[in-house]
């Protein structure tokens, strides 16, 4: 899980700071 986790992270970073609002949804909604 903690490759998936830095992958998101990464994702995050390249998106904005605006949309780790939505990414952490995404996460909850995967079960992370």
């Amino acid at each position: 899980m903690s490759a998936i986790r830095l992958l998101v992270l990464g994702a995050v970073r390249m998106h904005g700071r605006a949309h780790g609002y939505q990414v952490r949804n995404d996460l909850e909604y995967w079960g992370a």
